[in-house]
């Protein structure tokens, strides 16, 4: 870890690990308790703050792009293909609540702090994988675009073929 990663996972409190190695579901947690195969699910307000820890322990390294479509500023691309570094909820110095979001960059990292989430929408494909993470926040929506390969070995359950 670069001395900026280390800068942008302090300042919003991130797991100081390596994104090498790819983004590979956690083998000890159910990636189904929030993804939905080939559907949509919207995550409740109260749910926020565990559903971003638990995004981070399981696709911390997903390669993202992400996209901004704001009121006034139309749409802005931020990055494309960066490894995810994390989400977080947390209350900003003026006591309004944000959900950051923070990829892995070069010459530095990008964290952008979105004011006001209204309402978070997790996207799978037809395997349960994530693909789309859709945040409306106060000045608009941030669409989250995961591209990177995942371990399908990780998504087996006790009911699969060859368990």
């Amino acid at each position: 870890m670069d001395a900026d990663e280390q800068i942008v996972t302090q300042q919003i409190g991130l797991p100081q690990t390596s994104t090498t190695g790819g983004a590979q579901a956690n083998a000890g947690t159910d990636t189904r308790e929030w993804l939905v195969p080939d559907g949509t699910r919207e995550i409740a307000a109260g749910d926020w703050p565990a559903f971003c820890e638990w995004f981070t322990a399981n696709f911390r390294g997903i390669s993202t792009s992400l996209e901004r479509h704001e009121v006034g500023n139309g749409q802005m691309v931020d990055c494309l293909d960066r490894p995810l570094l994390g989400l977080r909820m947390r209350v900003l110095e003026n006591a309004v609540p944000a959900l950051s979001v923070a990829v892995a960059g070069k010459p530095r990292n990008t964290v952008l702090d979105l004011t006001g989430p209204r309402q978070v929408t997790i996207h799978a494909n037809s395997a349960g994988w994530p693909t789309r993470l859709a945040v409306s926040y106060e000045d608009g929506e941030l669409i989250g675009h995961f591209t990177g390969e995942l371990d399908p070995s990780t998504a087996a359950t006790g009911n699969s073929w060859g368990e």
